[in-house]
């Protein structure tokens, strides 16, 4: 089902990690909230028992104790969505070289429960993109194997009983079954609207800061720089200057809103 998302801001996804940075803000204002009522609970609650109204303290300083906790967990979240953010903003960089080379890159695609986080149209092809920007440690690598991404020391190999023991899993979700979902929208996005088939679209989870090994799968996982020389390599006669132009047109005119498409 393809219908434009409900909130006012859509308009204003253009902007590389733009909707992790509106969470943040949402976040923002949540913190503020739970500070003022933690501050309020204790204080009250404080109060309360100075006044030798147990059971009111008790209740106040509960609901502040809870709302600092949830201070602590929001503060958690917003580090995480900052450093995706920073990930997000490496890559586009990164992309930019496309640009020169007749290639179009449309930032934060809002597609029902998620959003895509870039998509390169050019000569070669439709590429959809998603970005992980896992925590560091020291000198790490990605290594993908047996269908799941682990995160392990870069100085051993994938296979090394030390790589084993020390590998851990990039995330309880699924980075693959996330970047399939959203290639399956764009192929019928561009089915519905170009009336045809568009042919292969090429996804690519990309990995910025990190040594990427190149184990085989129907995604390409590598970090950014060696995914634009893929592209590169790619033979350029796929779609012409103006399919890519009004490819990438249908695209901003469904993310700007000024699109009549309600696919069903």
């Amino acid at each position: 089902m393809f219908k434009h998302k409900p909130y006012f801001a859509k308009a204003f996804l253009h902007t590389a990690g733009q909707s992790l940075y509106m969470k943040i803000n949402q976040l923002y204002f949540l913190m503020g909230l739970a500070f003022a009522i933690s501050l309020s609970g204790l204080m009250i609650g404080v109060k309360e028992y100075h006044s030798k109204k147990v059971i009111a303290a008790g209740v106040c300083l509960l609901i502040g104790s809870i709302a600092l906790y949830c201070l602590s967990k929001l503060e958690q979240i917003i580090d995480k969505y900052f450093q995706g953010l920073h990930g997000e903003r490496l890559v586009r960089d990164q992309l930019e070289t496309l640009i020169r080379k007749g290639y179009e890159i449309i930032n934060d695609i809002p597609c029902e429960k998620c959003n895509i986080d870039f998509l390169v149209i050019g000569p070669s092809g439709i590429y959809v993109i998603e970005v992980k920007n896992p925590t560091k440690i020291k000198t790490e690598k990605i290594t993908y194997m047996n269908g799941q991404i682990y995160v392990g020391p870069q100085n051993f190999d994938a296979k090394s009983p030390e790589f084993q023991k020390l590998k851990r899993p990039l995330n309880k979700k699924d980075p693959l079954a996330q970047i399939h979902k959203n290639a399956d929208w764009v192929a019928r996005f561009f089915k519905k609207t170009e009336h045809k088939k568009v042919g292969q679209i090429k996804s690519a989870l990309l990995f910025p800061q990190f040594w990427v090994d190149n184990y085989s799968s129907d995604v390409w996982i590598m970090n950014p720089e060696h995914f634009v020389g893929e592209i590169l390599k790619q033979p350029n006669n796929i779609l012409n200057s103006q399919e890519v132009e009004k490819m990438a047109s249908m695209i901003r005119a469904y993310i700007y809103g000024k699109s009549d498409i309600a696919f069903e």
